[in-house]
């Protein structure tokens, strides 16, 4: 199974600031979805701001992209907060979605991303947002983790990391990356921009 989901979240101007989708089997034989959601306060899909009391007022398109699901997969995925920070909003919602035959994409696109400040201290645009995940097995869960709300890193500082820490349902093994620029569109890393960062693919730490 191929889950990719991109992972930097930087505070700046725009709105939209990460998220993952994650998929469980149900006992009424139908496949959970799990959407995690950061946000620009402002612009995180509430009506008359961002609250850990409701759900998001707008859902969000979760749509077939391909394989073997069709427009019947399509789902409007709403989110409720769970920790709202000075200028953000964090949380995630729960979905049920008809199992398909066999491998399907799905997700959800749109713009923006946030804009991001280099290692050298320059300014690059955020660009358009792409979360999409690819299931080749219909009858697998994959990976569960949880994204942090916020990192914060120390300019200067070493040895800072921070660990995904996911957990396997079924107990397989896990392994992660970095999305590609046609995975995650304005959210992919490129180590020109940020050599400061690694990743440990073995235990999924992202050190600085």
């Amino acid at each position: 199974m191929k889950l990719a989901a991109s992972m930097i979240a930087v505070a700046s101007a725009s709105h939209y600031r990460g998220g993952t989708l994650q998929v469980s089997q149900l006992a009424n034989g139908k496949l959970g979805v799990t959407n995690t959601q950061t946000w620009r306060k402002g612009s995180d899909q509430y009506s008359g701001g961002c609250r850990t009391t409701a759900s998001s007022s707008t859902s969000l398109p979760g749509r077939c992209y391909g394989g073997s699901c069709s427009s019947a997969q399509n789902a409007g995925m709403l989110y409720t907060a769970l920790f709202v920070g000075d200028d953000y909003c964090y949380g995630d919602g729960n979905n049920e979605l008809t199992k398909p035959s066999g491998a399907f994409n799905w997700g959800w696109d749109d713009c923006c991303w946030v804009g991001k400040t280099t290692d050298s201290g320059s300014r690059v645009s955020g660009g358009n947002m792409n979360l999409k995940m690819q299931i080749n097995d219909v009858n697998n869960n994959t990976p569960q983790f949880k994204l942090p709300p916020l990192w914060l890193i120390m300019a200067g500082c070493a040895n800072q990391q921070i660990d995904l820490a996911p957990v396997d349902p079924d107990g397989d093994l896990v392994r992660c990356r970095w999305a590609t620029a046609s995975e995650a569109e304005g959210a992919y890393t490129n180590p020109s921009y940020w050599p400061s960062l690694s990743l440990d693919t073995a235990n999924c730490i992202v050190k600085y």
